[in-house]
């Protein structure tokens, strides 16, 4: 860090020299991202300031700057043990961490050695993004710390391929029980932003290997606010994990949520049901379960009342006002048509059966006996010569 403190004190703090600063770091591995990850979140604010390149930074952003500055320049060197495998170990278990807060979210990986007798923990990498600019919620940023750990946990299973150890199912850490539930929740499906994140996932990391783990003992919470460098040297938990990750026995964290928090009930996605139902024709819904044509004595005054239904139906659904039913203008006399239509074709549905063979004397008789005298009169009134469903009866071909 010597030769970028000393460019960090001869440039000009502007927003492009933020910029040249933070890729000066080269840190493939993720050692130094607490500290790097500051550089990122100032560039952020920058754009969200609306700052020019070459404008000088002012205020709040040149004292930030400044800290950062001055915190570099008084870091020790931090060195990390690289050396991974030893012989007296019998197993190798790759174990992440994730976390994330409003201005970023990280992940980090340990490689745990297991044997009889007692087991240790190593750093391996780690990785940081800035939280998008727009704003998430802190759920869907859990999300994107878990999804980044997953990546991480493909490319250095990938780079251990070639050696000897014998590497165990990988376990990954959250603090985050609503992303638990997300990638846990094989029973269930979620709507597209966690649904697609979470199926990518599942394909690095069994839902099974996920775990919940606290806050305080998750090293992936230093990357995801920041941490200057004389502390993150000092840090043990950093380098190390956790105190139990060293520990004999098994790794905590095994039990399984039983209660779904509130913000995973919201990103349910919602199951359109559909349902087939066959009816009988005989049976179909219609006007004469309204109203009883055997209690009029006349068509006239079963036309007349229901079309005043039909009136006072369209005057619940607002389709017109109380000064036209008080009234009265041409809209009566199409409820009266609608009305004879309506019965018409209650008439007709009676008579239509698959054998089509009928005469006009049932035509008849079929009306008088659905509407008494109402229906005798409709009889004498409409002529059966031709209907409106031919199907109902056959020619007459005498």
């Amino acid at each position: 860090m010597g030769e970028v403190s000393h460019y960090m004190t001869d440039s000009k703090p502007t927003k492009r020299s933020v910029v040249s600063m933070s890729a000066r770091f080269f840190d493939p591995l993720g050692v130094v991202s607490p500290v790097t990850v500051q550089f990122k979140m100032l560039f952020q604010r920058l754009c969200e300031a609306k700052m020019d390149w070459d404008d000088p930074l002012t205020d709040n952003l040149l004292v930030e700057w400044n800290e950062l500055c001055s915190s570099i320049r008084d870091t020790p060197p931090i060195t990390i043990p690289r050396f991974c495998g030893h012989d007296t170990f019998d197993t190798a278990r790759l174990v992440g961490f994730c976390d994330a807060s409003t201005k970023a979210y990280a992940s980090v990986v340990y490689l745990r050695m297991e044997s009889s007798s007692h087991n240790s923990a190593t750093f391996l990498a780690a990785k940081t993004r800035v939280s998008p600019i727009g704003g998430m919620t802190i759920p869907w940023l859990e999300l994107l710390s878990a999804l980044l750990l997953s990546k991480l946990m493909d490319s250095i299973s990938l780079a251990l391929r070639p050696s000897r150890l014998r590497l165990e199912e990988p376990v990954c850490y959250t603090d985050s029980k609503v992303a638990l539930c997300w990638i846990r929740g094989r029973d269930q499906e979620w709507k597209q932003f966690v649904e697609n994140r979470v199926n990518s996932i599942r394909a690095s990391v069994p839902p099974e290997q996920w775990r919940h783990c606290p806050g305080k003992e998750n090293p992936a919470d230093i990357p995801s606010r920041g941490m200057s460098a004389p502390e993150l040297s000092h840090n043990p938990m950093w380098l190390q994990g956790p105190h139990w990750l060293s520990d004999t026995g098994d790794l905590p964290g095994t039990e399984t949520p039983t209660a779904v928090p509130d913000e995973c009930k919201q990103e349910m996605k919602s199951r359109l049901m559909a349902h087939t139902l066959l009816t009988n024709r005989d049976n179909e819904p219609g006007i004469h379960q309204l109203i009883n044509c055997k209690d009029f004595s006349s068509l006239r005054q079963l036309l007349r009342v229901t079309a005043a239904v039909i009136k006072f139906i369209r005057l619940l659904r607002g389709r017109v006002r109380m000064e036209a039913v008080a009234q009265g203008n041409k809209e009566d006399l199409e409820d009266l048509e609608l009305a004879r239509t309506l019965w018409e074709k209650e008439d007709q549905g009676g008579l239509q059966q698959k054998n089509s063979g009928r005469t006009n004397s049932i035509y008849t008789a079929r009306r008088q006996q659905v509407c008494g005298d109402a229906g005798a009169e409709w009889a004498t009134q409409t002529s059966p010569q031709r209907p409106e469903n031919p199907s109902s009866w056959t020619r007459n071909t005498t």
